[in-house]
């Protein structure tokens, strides 16, 4: 046992009010830009990305993400509600060597909140809305600029031109304003929190609801949660904690199905073309060179797949502390996880326009993952002054 102080090495705290005034949707964003050394990469833009997290660029052969030591045993940061975390401590360098080899990427440890001893109920309730948008959209050429530019091209070449005429084109379609949307997220958080001079306990429950700016309902994030937390003197001598958390997450994204992505589509579709064409189908990407060589219509891509995800799992502990002396107390731990995942994606028989974008038949893909484990610490705490 060592005083903060006197230890050598690299170790950053991230409080509950840093988190707080963050409000992340997963937990990982609150290490973006607080704590030194730490690089905080979302992996996708749509709604639940996975984030990646390393610590001061640490690698190995097989998996370079830090260990989530969550009170006392391993976990997954994605799965922890944000508002329930008192701390997060950030271990690196020889910092991170008391947890042997898996410590080789560094640790974070995560301390949620719990009750407090002599203390009444504590009832909390909290609310956060707000509403998403590009922050930006890309300049792009009108239809006239559109078609003036290839005008030049064919003209350069000896062809007719594409367009004679192009005095009645204007502005023309601006695509990424067809896809993008505002879009609203919004979270609720429960929790009842005290203790009596030998007890102490802490229940809370979460639900986030976040829809993608892409897409409206078709790409979406949704995690609910559930936690307790319980600590009591069993005698003088013996202490029992656990903590167990269960969540329920769901991702909607939208599936590319080889075409490329929505936004590409988007920057790329020529602006003299419109979504819909006379009879209110979508326009099909014609494959004269200059107009639609490799794109498709982004508005028919995202109405005509998806692809789900939705995860459960349930982890937590259960410790002893026994004092055997006054200085010496030995403790276990008992910690389990056990998660089950289900996929499925969908892609619609449809024409795109050219015959390399016709998909020939609709197609479902499902996929399932189980995973079950537990570990078992036990170890000494010797503290002398």
């Amino acid at each position: 046992s060592v005083k903060k102080k006197n230890v050598t090495g690299a170790v950053s705290v991230v409080s509950s009010k840093t988190i707080e005034e963050l409000k992340p949707v997963k937990i990982e964003q609150a290490l973006q830009g607080t704590v030194a050394g730490v690089n905080v990469t979302t992996v996708g833009g749509a709604p639940g990305a996975d984030i990646s997290v390393r610590i001061r660029g640490i690698s190995t052969n097989g998996e370079n993400k830090p260990i989530a030591i969550i009170d006392g045993y391993q976990g997954d940061l994605s799965t922890l509600n944000p508002s329930d975390i008192e701390s997060l401590t950030v271990l690196k360098d020889a910092q991170a060597a008391i947890y042997g080899t898996i410590g080789a990427n560094g640790i974070i440890l995560v301390t949620t909140k719990t009750g407090k001893r002599n203390s009444k109920a504590k009832i909390s309730f909290n609310t956060q809305t707000g509403i998403q948008e590009a922050s930006r959209i890309l300049p792009t050429l009108s239809a006239t600029e559109y078609a003036l530019m290839l005008n030049e091209s064919y003209a350069n070449g000896g062809n007719s031109l594409p367009f004679p005429n192009v005095s009645g084109l204007g502005k023309g379609t601006n695509w990424q304003k067809e896809i993008l949307n505002q879009a609203p997220i919004i979270s609720y958080d429960l929790s009842i929190s005290g203790g009596s001079e030998n007890i102490s306990y802490a229940v809370s429950a979460s639900h986030l609801d976040q829809e993608g700016i892409i897409g409206g309902d078709k790409s979406g994030f949704e995690r609910n949660t559930g936690r307790i937390a319980l600590s009591a003197d069993v005698s003088d001598k013996l202490k029992m904690k656990t903590n167990i958390i269960y969540t329920l997450q769901s991702r909607k994204t939208i599936n590319d199905n080889g075409l490329g992505s929505v936004l590409f589509n988007a920057l790329n579709v020529p602006s003299t073309l419109t979504p819909y064409d006379a009879n209110g189908n979508y326009t099909l990407v014609p494959s004269t060179p200059g107009l639609g060589i490799e794109i498709i219509n982004p508005l028919a891509q995202i109405e005509n797949t998806y692809n789900d995800y939705e995860l459960k799992k349930i982890n937590g502990n259960i410790g002893l502390d026994y004092k055997l002396t006054d200085s010496f107390v030995l403790s276990g731990t008992l910690g389990y996880n056990s998660q089950s995942g289900q996929s499925k994606t969908f892609a619609k028989q449809i024409s795109y326009g050219g015959k390399v974008f016709d998909v020939n038949r609709s197609s479902v893909t499902q996929g399932a993952q189980f995973d079950n484990n537990y570990s078992v610490d036990v170890y000494g705490t010797y503290t002398k002054k």
